[in-house]
This record gives structure tokens, sequence and C-alpha cells, in this order.
């Protein structure tokens, strides 16, 4: 196996683990939505590191890409494992500034993917769509935790489960369809 070929494979497999584990985080939250706020949100913000690293591994990498997406991806990771380190290691910042920061990096990843549906041209046309409407999705359900971050812990927990939920899902499909 070439140096690339082995490169592909390590892109994928890693792309794969993201969305099992991004699904899997989101379902211990909703599960355990009774869970103490702060570590409901270190869920989310260790699913938020590691769409991060990702993305920045991904970027760095994966050299099929076209350069503005490449750099796009390692811009954002960087900024979703600050985003996430912030989370993780500033409580003392209040529940709804975390929130809103998780929010905000949720959106910025919903618009990327739509960047990607976009410019993405490996893709079926059908799966390019799907991606955008996840992306869509992603940012409608980020936009409205941010608004109502006061109408309650239990439902901006459940609005961002099913944002990681749906990208988990998305990032699985993308290796499987792309195969890259």
């Amino acid at each position: 196996m070439s140096l690339t070929k082995r490169m592909l494979t390590t892109i994928k497999i890693t792309n794969i683990l993201a969305g099992v584990i991004f699904i899997v985080l989101a379902c211990i939250a909703l599960v355990n939505i009774n869970l103490a706020t702060y570590s409901i949100l270190i869920i989310f913000s260790v699913s938020l590191i590691i769409l991060g690293l990702v993305r920045i591994f991904i970027g760095m990498y994966y050299k099929e890409e076209e350069k503005p997406t490449r750099i796009l991806k390692v811009s954002f990771g960087i900024i979703f494992v600050i985003i996430g380190i912030i989370i993780l290691s500033l409580p003392s910042l209040g529940v709804d500034l975390l929130i809103i920061l998780l929010a905000s990096a949720l959106i910025a990843n919903g618009v990327i993917r739509i960047i990607i549906s976009v410019i993405e041209k490996k893709a079926p046309d059908w799966f390019r769509i799907l991606l955008g409407l996840i992306g869509s999705i992603t940012i409608f359900l980020g936009i409205i935790a941010l608004i109502f971050t006061k109408y309650g812990y239990f439902t901006l927990i459940i609005l961002i489960s099913v944002i990681f939920i749906m990208n988990g899902i998305a990032r699985i499909m993308y290796n499987i369809v792309v195969g890259t």
C-alpha cells in the first residue's frame, strides 16, 4: 500500500470513527439528559475538539482537496479546538456563554457543510444535496439554540444532540459514498 493510499485509508477511518463518536456522545447526552449541566457541556466540548482535530488532520493531509477548502478546514478546526478547550477549562464563564460558544461553533460547522456540498464534485448529486440540507438544518438549530438559551436546558441539549447526530451520520456517509 503506497503512502498516499495509506493516508487516504487513515483519513477515511478517522472520519468514520469521528462520526461514530459524535453519535455515541450525543446519544449519551440525550439518554442522560438529567446529568449536571457541566457534565453535558463536557460531552459536547469533547465532541467539538474531536471535530476540530479531524478537520485539521484532513485539511493538512488530504491533498486531493482544493487548497482553499483545506485552509478552510484547518482554520475552522483550530477554532473548534480552541472553543472546545475554553468550554472545558472555563466553566466559570457561565452556562449561557458556554452554550453560545458551542452553538456558534456548530453554526460554523453547518456553513462548512454547505460550502463542501457546493464545491465537492466527487460526491453524487443526491449526497451533495443531503450535505447541504444537513448544513442548513445545523445552522437553523444552532441559531435556535443561540436565540433561545433561556428557553430551557433540556431543549438545548436535544437541539445540540440532534446537530451532533446528524453531522456524525453525514461524516460516516460521506466516507462511504465518496470513499475518502
